[in-house]
């Protein structure tokens, strides 16, 4: 049986370094003039500077890598937001390569009345693909941006108050979007203050266990899990029912991504890594999904987590009179790699890979099928499993009719059971309760949920896709430190 491995992965994080002036003019912000600045470095670790298409990047595999197109930060003070800053493509056209991804230095300007005044600040940050099928709260503001600086104070008038961001910091799926993007979102606190030659200077305020002093640092983490599913040798009949998809199904969902609990520990620059548990959905209103029955519990109804269709990745099946039994060319029952080899005619015409574009690569393995989705976290459900992936056939009728299913199951050693909550060193729980059963169990941010092997959207050499020809329950992988070089494996 197949272990939940917990690992973590902080792919994003934006560092606000101890740096106070700047005597050269920076394109990145538009700076055309020397003065005494306060700097803001932007690091995006490991992943891509842009997006290239509007609903963010699709998930191919567990390779990390983060396509955003716009940040906002939000700078509050004890009655407020005094200041909101938008970083947005175009300027990030201008980031360079680091060790760890792409970066950006960007500044408080005085000559763009940005330069925060002397005291504490609290920097709230959210990061998205634009467009995206998220309200995000509180709104950025595109036209005219919050900025209550006034010279050297605060002009309280100007403040942006009424916002509670341990309540009110969140994004929400739009009416009639049902699938989660990528998000991500951080906080930190910083002072504004001036260094010994008097110059304006931002530094992190101390008394903080994940910050030396001196440095400000804001981590944006993601916000959301992940789910893959990379499967092969898939039954070519149940009985004489013929097989049209496979889906996954879970328990619950949720349309709200509630930005909570974050600690910029959690990111792989941590020593130990900070490994958090945090079910941080909730719903808003009524989900827009339709509800479907699980197969071995018909009166329990969850929600499509993704679904495959086999034509899609079998083009044979569209040929006059054939079907997905056709696919088993060396009559074993199943339908796989074995066969793609088995087949005389050009591989294309019998398998193809319909993820695989201009836009985004993937490779898979031949003879394969593949679906994957983000999720807004959850918690279990009483009564239900997490999660049951079902093989389909098309009634007369088109209708979906049920063939086969499987339990998705977690290693029951690998449970996080309330008794087994880490300290805050080295993660935190902030739900009501931990997992319940091997069966029943949450799914927590910024955590992978993996059945089959996919470790880079461009190579299959290290691929293992789930075997589905075994009469077996399936063992989902979790990987909680979301990196490409510590990937699941399903037994």
């Amino acid at each position: 049986m197949m272990r939940r491995q917990i690992k973590l992965m902080g792919w994003l994080f934006v560092s606000a370094l101890a740096a106070c002036t700047s005597e050269a003019p920076n394109p990145a912000d538009g700076g055309n003039t020397a003065e005494n600045v306060q700097k803001l470095v932007i690091n995006l670790s490991e992943g891509g500077d842009r997006l290239t298409t509007r609903a963010g990047r699709p998930l191919h595999s567990s390779e990390p890598g983060q396509w955003i197109q716009h940040v906002t930060l939000y700078v509050t003070n004890e009655e407020g937001i005094v200041l909101q800053k938008e970083i947005d493509e175009y300027v990030w056209a201008n980031a360079v390569d680091y060790s760890n991804g792409k970066q950006l230095e960007i500044a408080f300007r005085a000559s763009e009345g940005e330069q925060l005044p002397k005291g504490d600040y609290t920097v709230y940050a959210v990061a998205f693909s634009n467009p995206t099928d998220y309200s995000i709260s509180p709104a950025p503001k595109a036209e005219t941006k919050i900025n209550a600086i006034s010279g050297n104070r605060i002009d309280e008038s100007k403040v942006y108050k009424g916002v509670d961001f341990t309540k009110d910091f969140a994004a929400v799926l739009n009416s009639g979007k049902t699938d989660a993007e990528e998000i991500f979102a951080g906080k930190a606190t910083v002072v504004s203050t001036t260094d010994a030659d008097g110059k304006p200077c931002l530094t992190a305020k101390p008394a903080s266990e994940d910050v030396a002093a001196g440095d400000a640092v804001i981590t944006l983490n993601r916000q959301v899990a992940g789910t893959i599913g990379y499967f092969t040798n898939i039954p070519a009949k149940v009985g004489d029912a013929v097989p049209t998809q496979i889906r996954l199904v879970a328990a619950n969902k949720n349309n709200t991504v509630n930005f909570i609990n974050m600690i910029s520990g959690e990111t792989v620059t941590s020593t130990p890594a900070k490994v958090t548990y945090v079910v941080n959905g909730s719903t808003i209103g009524f989900l827009d999904d339709e509800m479907v029955s699980f197969y071995n519990t018909p009166a329990n109804k969850g929600y499509v987590v993704y679904e495959i269709k086999l034509a899609d990745f079998f083009p044979w099946i569209s040929q006059e009179g054939k079907t997905f039994a056709d696919c088993d060319l060396n009559g074993d029952g199943y339908v796989g790699k074995e066969d793609v080899i088995a087949n005389n005619n050009d591989k294309s015409d019998f398998w193809k890979n319909p993820n695989n574009t201009e836009t985004h690569r993937q490779m898979l393995v031949e003879g394969s099928v593949y679906g994957s989705q983000f999720l807004i976290p959850f918690r279990w459900k009483e009564g239900y499993n997490t999660f049951e992936l079902q093989l389909l056939g098309t009634g007369s009728s088109g209708e979906d009719v049920f063939l086969k299913a499987w339990n998705v199951k977690v290693d029951e050693s690998q449970l996080m059971k309330d008794t087994d909550v880490p300290s805050v060193s080295t993660g935190v729980i902030v739900t009501v309760e931990g997992d319940k059963s091997e069966s029943c169990f949450n799914v927590y941010r910024n955590h992978m949920y993996t059945l089959g092997e996919k470790k880079s959207d461009t190579s299959n050499v290290e691929d293992a896709p789930l075997d589905l020809s075994r009469e077996i329950e399936l063992v989902i992988t979790i990987n909680t430190l979301w990196k490409g070089n510590e990937n699941m494996t399903i037994n």
